[in-house]
C-alpha cells in the first residue's frame, strides 16, 4: 500500500470522519452491544497512522456509500485519495466523485 494511505489527513478531515461515524451507527444500530462495540472502536482514536480509514472501514459498503453522503467533498477527496493509494478499484470507491470517475475511465490503461 502506498504511505498516503497510512497518512493522517487534518485534523479537520479526521473529526469530521470520527462525529459523523458516531451519528450514523447511532442511527443504524439495531442493539445496544453493536452500539456500543462500534462507539467504544472509535471515541478514543487519535488522528495517527491509518486510524481514518480504519472509521471508514468498520462500516458495510452501504454505509460507507451514506457515509460518503455526510461528509464534505474535502474530506470525501481526503477518503477517496487514500483508497486510491491503497489499491483499492474504483468500483468500491464509493467516495471517488463523478469527475474522478470520468477521468479514472478515460485514461488510456496501456
Amino acid at each position: 500500500m502506498c504511505e498516503l494511505y497510512y497518512t493522517p489527513p487534518s485534523d479537520k478531515c479526521f473529526n469530521e470522519v470520527k462525529k459523523i461515524a458516531i451519528k450514523l451507527w447511532r442511527e443504524i444500530a439495531t442493539d445496544e452491544g453493536y452500539l456500543k462495540e462500534k462507539l467504544e472502536d472509535v471515541m478514543d482514536l487519535k488522528n495517527v497512522q491509518d486510524n481514518f480509514m480504519y472509521m471508514i472501514f468498520r462500516f458495510h459498503p452501504l454505509y460507507q456509500m451514506k457515509l460518503s453522503e455526510m461528509i464534505s467533498a474535502k474530506t470525501r477527496k481526503a477518503v477517496s485519495d487514500r483508497l486510491i493509494a491503497g489499491g483499492s478499484p474504483p468500483e468500491f470507491n464509493y467516495f471517488m466523485s463523478f469527475s474522478e470517475r470520468i477521468v479514472y475511465y478515460s485514461a488510456d490503461k496501456d
